[in-house]
């Protein structure tokens, strides 16, 4: 049986945008069905070659008189010298203008598997029994999740009290049988499933169909469902901190707030271990770091639900030293763009810093940086030491970096190895450090998405069914039109502000004051020995 080589595309970009793209001119469920049965029998064809896997014709939409959207059965040939994996199927479900993703979209995702459990019980117990599907596939125009469909097997089997003849339409059985809707909501895997949106925050389209299928493959030989997640890469990178930001913090900004954030983002991809949830505190994340121990909560906009929710949508860790080296480095200038976006901060740019070695070669020496204690005293993330080694033997030892913030140092833990690091406030050493946040709260900011979102996708439906019922083509520009026209009943943006009634001082509570670390001794004895002898830049 042949292997596939790892991570080998399935589907290029090119053909996945060109099939996908349709979803924005979908009118109704049945042009979303069309454009998600392509994308899925092109992944599944390619994925499951190697193995003489085959497709046959493609999706089925009735089987012994169960109507799907779309069954797909993949069996596999012998090639004379191994044994052939089992065949297996994989349902498809769609839907039109829902919302699946978060702690919200639990409900919806579970009216939908409601469904298709319903589906699985008629499949399975018909005149002509076929084996349950392996794979269910649920998705709408922005947003699509995979599960074993073992998961639902096991329900499908059972008496409910609700409907114990299992008579109800699959579609509307939700309404009725709520112990199987509970049962659902309860399955660990239907509460933690990772929904991966179509569009990324600029509505490109940018779901990973290859991770997709691999995990679609992965999960039909009975191994782990977690390829169903995806790997934050470098290419990935910006926009998964995007989102990071948006949904985890609700789009917090404020003093401080991207240091704290870029940490947390890069010790939870890293799956650094001294990272975690405090799992007493409410709305709390703990990283520590040499003995520092530095905190992120309600006050920095920290949700530690939507923080598990986006931590399930990925796989962390695994990652070669070359590639924690890149993601440090993009994470660098991530940060060092929100700094200047949100707090007018500006850092060296790594031209510069070589620059300011060159100078100091042509005034102390070449030899500088083994002759010479030194002591960056504002090192942020390390950009003007990170690309050389001090010391006589190179082990950094006669480096000393100090910043404002810790949380710079954990974003560059592991530069500079060997050097003496402390937080120190420079400028202000005699004044106490407070993160006071004024402005809108976190739950506000995402009330406001929220509403301008579900709003927006409820106009467009509108206007896509206007023109389809006034046989005019359907395009983004005729749909722009419709709705700025006003052309149907506009849905404007409804946005909860109940959270404004229990707005209490702890919003504008000051944090916990960094800890204070002194200057080492062994600097405070350079200085004092060498005082004649001090050069600064």
């Amino acid at each position: 049986m042949a292997v596939p080589t790892k991570n080998k595309p399935v589907m290029s970009d090119t053909r996945r945008n060109r099939v996908l793209s349709r979803l924005q001119y979908a009118t109704d469920e049945k042009d979303i069905e069309a454009v998600y049965r392509d994308l899925l029998l092109d992944a599944v064809k390619n994925v499951e070659s190697p193995d003489n896997g085959s497709v046959g014709n493609g999706f089925v939409s009735t089987l012994n008189g169960v109507k799907t959207d779309g069954l797909l059965f993949v069996s596999f040939a012998s090639d004379g010298l191994f044994d052939t994996r089992e065949d297996y199927s994989v349902l498809l479900e769609v839907k039109q203008d829902r919302v699946f993703s978060g702690e919200a979209g639990l409900e919806q995702r579970a009216r939908v598997l409601v469904q298709c459990t319903y589906y699985i019980h008629n499949l399975v117990s018909g005149s002509d029994p076929v084996e349950a599907p392996r794979i269910i596939v649920v998705a709408d125009e922005d947003e699509i999740f995979v599960i074993p469909g073992d998961v639902l097997k096991d329900l499908a089997d059972r008496t409910w009290s609700d409907d114990p003849e299992w008579s109800l339409a699959p579609s509307s059985a939700w309404e009725s049988n709520h112990g199987l809707l509970d049962a659902i909501k309860s399955l660990p895997i239907v509460g933690n499933v990772p929904v991966h949106s179509v569009y990324d925050e600029n509505d490109k389209i940018s779901l990973d169909v290859n991770n997709l299928a691999y995990g679609i493959r992965s999960v039909a030989s009975g191994k782990s469902t977690e390829l169903l997640k995806s790997r934050i890469s470098a290419d990935s990178l910006e926009s998964a901190f995007i989102k990071f930001h948006m949904s985890i913090f609700g789009g917090f900004v404020g003093k401080d707030a991207s240091k704290k954030q870029m940490a947390v983002f890069v010790k939870t991809i890293l799956n650094d271990l001294t990272a975690y949830v405090h799992p007493r505190i409410h709305n709390t994340f703990v990283m520590e770091d040499k003995g520092r121990q530095t905190v992120v909560n309600a006050v920095d906009g920290f949700s530690a639900a939507e923080f598990e929710v986006w931590r399930n949508m990925y796989r962390f860790g695994g990652y070669s030293l070359r590639e924690k080296q890149e993601i440090t480095s993009i994470c660098d200038r991530l940060l060092e763009e929100n700094e200047r976006r949100w707090t007018g901060e500006f850092w060296t740019p790594s031209l510069w810093a070589d620059e300011m070695h060159r100078m100091l070669e042509q005034d102390l020496g070449s030899d500088w940086r083994e002759k010479y204690v030194v002591w960056d005293p504002a090192c942020g993330s390390k950009n003007l030491t990170k690309d050389y080694s001090f010391g006589l033997n190179g082990d950094n030892s006669n480096l000393f970096l100090s910043t404002l913030h810790t949380e710079e140092m954990m974003i560059a833990e592991g530069i500079n190895s060997g050097a003496h690091e402390f937080q120190m406030d420079f400028l202000n050493d005699d004044m106490g450090i407070h993160d006071t946040y004024l402005g809108l709260a976190k739950e506000q900011v995402k009330a406001e998405r929220d509403a301008v979102n579900l709003a927006n996708r409820k106009n467009r439906a509108q206007a896509r069914k206007y023109l389809k019922n006034n046989e005019i083509e359907v395009t983004e520009e005729s749909i722009t039109k419709v709705i700025s026209e006003r052309l149907i009943d506009v849905v404007e943006p409804k946005v909860d502000d109940s959270f404004t009634k229990k707005m209490t001082p702890d919003y504008l509570a000051d944090s916990v004051p960094s800890d204070r670390w002194g200057i080492p001794e062994e600097l405070v004895k350079a200085l004092k020995e060498n005082k004649a002898d001090c050069h600064s830049w």
